[in-house]
C-alpha cells in the first residue's frame, strides 16, 4: 500500500528559543502519517537555531538564513521542502495533533481547486484561550462558493491566519507564494490573491491551531502588521476582474473593512493611513450608510473621520477606567 502525500509543515523562526520547541513537537507529533518538518531560522540572535537542531534526529530540516523577515523564510522553506501539500506554522504557536489529518481528510471528493483550512483559538503566552476570541467560522461557506464576488467579500472582513490552511503546493507556488515587500498582513494578502486566481477554501469546523497572542519585541511578523488593508492600486487590479465596478458583496465589505481600518489606524497612532483610509471610504459611501454608530455618523458629517476617531480614543484613554465605555 503506497505511502500518503507527503504534507510539509513549514516554521519560521526568529528569537523564538522560548516557544520553538513546543511548536516543532506539535508539529513533529501529527497523527497524519507522512509529514516532513522544516525550519527557517530567520538569523535569530538567541538560542533558536540550537533548539531547532535538536530535534534533527527525529528528522526535522533546519535551515539558518540572514534575516530578510518573515515571508522570505517562508518561501525558502517552501523551495526547500518536498510534500505535495503545506502546512505553515508560526515557531510560537501549536498545532493539535488531528489538525493536518482532519484536514486533508475534509479534500476527499473536492476539486483541485480548493484548500481546507480549521479554526484557530487565541491564546495568552501559556495558551489559555483568550475571553471575548472565539474562533472564527464560514458556516456559510462563503469562502468556498463558486462567486468570486462572494469569495472575495468573505476575505475582505477576515483573515485566514496563516497556521490555518492546508495548502496544495501546486496553488501555492501558481501564485508565487509570499510577497516580500510586506511587512505584515502577508497570509491575507497571500490568500486573497489565491482566491483571485480561482481558489475556493472549505472550512473545517475543527480546531486545528493554538494561536499565541503575545507582545514580544521577536516576533517574526511585524507587530505593525496592516492586516486586512489594501492600497488603492491593487484594488484597481481587482476592479478590472469586473468590468469596471464592484459586485455588491464586494464594495459593501470593502467599505466596511475600509472603516475599521481608520479605527485601528487610529489606536495604532497612524493618523496619515486613518485619513487615507476614510477618504477612500467617503469616495465608495459618501452617504455614510456603512457607518454602524449613528453618533459617529453624525460626527462625520461635520468633521473629518479621521479627526472623530483621534479625538474618541483620546477621550476614552482620559477617562478613568471605571467610566469608558
Amino acid at each position: 500500500m503506497s505511502a500518503p502525500p507527503l504534507v510539509s509543515i513549514l516554521m519560521p523562526a526568529y528569537n523564538a528559543e522560548r516557544w520553538l520547541a513546543e511548536s516543532i513537537a506539535s508539529a513533529a507529533g501529527q497523527t497524519y502519517p507522512n509529514v516532513e518538518v522544516v525550519v527557517v531560522d530567520d538569523g535569530s540572535e538567541d538560542g533558536s537555531v540550537e533548539v531547532a537542531r535538536s530535534f534533527e534526529e527525529r528528522g526535522v530540516r533546519v535551515i539558518e538564513q540572514e534575516n530578510k523577515g518573515a515571508c522570505a523564510a517562508r518561501n525558502a522553506a517552501l523551495e526547500e521542502s518536498n510534500g505535495d501539500y503545506i502546512k505553515f506554522l508560526d515557531a510560537d504557536d501549536v498545532l493539535l495533533p488531528g489538525a493536518v489529518a482532519a484536514q486533508f481528510a475534509a479534500l476527499e471528493g473536492e476539486p483541485d481547486d480548493v484548500v481546507p483550512f480549521g479554526m484557530a483559538v487565541r491564546c495568552d503566552a501559556a495558551l489559555r484561550p483568550l475571553a471575548g476570541r472565539p474562533p472564527s467560522t464560514d458556516p456559510e461557506g462563503r469562502v468556498g462558493s463558486e462567486n468570486l464576488g462572494e469569495r472575495l467579500a468573505w476575505l475582505l472582513e477576515r483573515n485566514i491566519q496563516t497556521s490555518r490552511p492546508l495548502h496544495a503546493r501546486r496553488l501555492l507556488e501558481r501564485v508565487g507564494g509570499f510577497d516580500t515587500r510586506l511587512d505584515g498582513g502577508q497570509e491575507y494578502d497571500l490568500h486573497m490573491r489565491m482566491v483571485v486566481d480561482g481558489v475556493r477554501f472549505k472550512f473545517v469546523p475543527e480546531v486545528g491551531v493554538l494561536n499565541r497572542d503575545h507582545a514580544s519585541p521577536h516576533r517574526i511578523t511585524n507587530s505593525k502588521s496592516r492586516g486586512n488593508e489594501y492600497t488603492r492600486d491593487w484594488w484597481d487590479e481587482v476592479l478590472r476582474l469586473f468590468d469596471g465596478e464592484y459586485p455588491p458583496p464586494v464594495q459593501d465589505a470593502w467599505i466596511r473593512s475600509l472603516w475599521k481600518s481608520v479605527v485601528r489606524d487610529t489606536i495604532r497612532g497612524n493618523p496619515s493611513s486613518a485619513k487615507e483610509k476614510a477618504e477612500r471610504a467617503l469616495e465608495l459611501d459618501p452617504t455614510l450608510d456603512f457607518v454602524e454608530s449613528g453618533v459617529r455618523k453624525k460626527l462625520y458629517s461635520v468633521m473629518h473621520p479621521a479627526t472623530v476617531e483621534k479625538n474618541i480614543f483620546y477621550f476614552k484613554n482620559k477617562l478613568p477606567s471605571r467610566l469608558r465605555p
